[in-house]
């Protein structure tokens, strides 16, 4: 028996035309092969590369009737595969949700589906009703996707987390009208203790917050000014343990060089995840390009593009 997510017309390819059932787990069965075999060693697209290639191949020879360029149809559908177990473990994960194997979908309540769509927009509703591509008959099952992806992060470690977001839209909301703050911060005094101010905190988000349906859009990330709003925002609201003071030297460095938003995010994991030893080792070196350069080898952030500095 298969169980094959419905897909919009033309998604995940780049001829006008969804993938049938059988090119789907055709491919999702490759991929399976080539995590077992050793030769899928990380989802990110600039390390799947080399695997994208090598379907297209695959996929060629099977599906001749077909156009299977890497850098597009093929890479399109393992990005969407990617994002759909992300958010399917993010679901998974929460306090309150279940997966019901026999009806293949989610069982959860309202407030939380809610929360979810917010969070991941309408994908979530998709991976709510329908879960993940199966095929019993092929032996593709969830523990296949869950095999394939298995060095994913959660679905929420390289973003905000849902108090700096609001946060963030507070701050930049109050320039305009510096009265907003006001009832702002009134709404939000009883949020949760984000992962800075209480370091025995561990770094997955609370099962709780997915169902807070109340926060605030981040803004856009064409935002020009979203960097600096990161670095000042998260300083002043989120790093006030005095475990972190140096932290806030830290950020300081951030803010000069005006990076993007992901490895603003990045830093600030990484300060959580020791926020005693972290900082100091980050304000032990001499200049940021030696800084960044330091993070781009700590184990977890291989999928974040660090730039190159002068």
């Amino acid at each position: 028996m298969s169980h094959e997510i419905p897909q919009q017309s033309g998604e995940g390819s780049m001829d006008g035309r969804p993938w049938s059932s059988a090119e789907l787990f055709a491919f999702i069965g490759f991929l399976s092969d080539e995590k077992n075999d050793g030769a899928l060693q990380n989802t990110t697209l600039k390390f799947a590369s080399p695997t994208l290639r090598k379907a297209s191949g695959v996929m060629t020879e099977k599906f001749p009737q077909r156009h299977w360029p890497f850098d597009t149809t093929i890479r399109q559908q393992f990005t969407r595969l990617r994002d759909d177990w992300r958010v399917f473990k993010d679901i998974l994960d929460a306090s309150g949700t279940e997966w019901n194997d026999e009806a293949r979908s989610f069982d959860l309540s309202e407030a939380q589906r809610a929360a979810f769509v917010h969070k991941h927009g309408t994908r979530a509703n998709r991976i709510i009703d329908n879960g993940l591509p199966i095929n019993e008959r092929l032996d593709i099952n969830i523990d296949t996707h869950a095999n394939i992806f298995a060095d994913e992060p959660d679905a929420g470690r390289n973003i905000f987390e849902n108090e700096d977001i609001c946060s963030l839209d507070v701050s930049a909301r109050a320039r305009d009208d510096p009265s907003s703050t006001i009832e702002d911060t009134r709404n939000n005094s009883n949020a949760p203790l984000s992962i800075a101010t209480n370091p025995t905190q561990t770094a997955s988000p609370k099962p709780s917050r997915v169902t807070k349906t109340t926060r605030k859009k981040a803004p856009s990330r064409a935002t020009p000014k979203g960097a600096g709003t990161v670095v000042n925002t998260l300083a002043n609201n989120r790093l006030r343990h005095p475990d972190l003071q140096e932290a806030m030297i830290a950020f300081a460095d951030v803010e000069k060089c005006g990076l993007s938003r992901e490895v603003n995010v990045a830093i600030l994991q990484w300060l959580r995840k020791d926020p005693k030893n972290n900082p100091a080792l980050w304000n032990a070196y001499g200049d940021v390009p030696t800084k960044l350069a330091l993070l781009a080898t700590e184990p977890g952030f291989e999928g974040v593009e660090f730039p190159v500095l002068e």
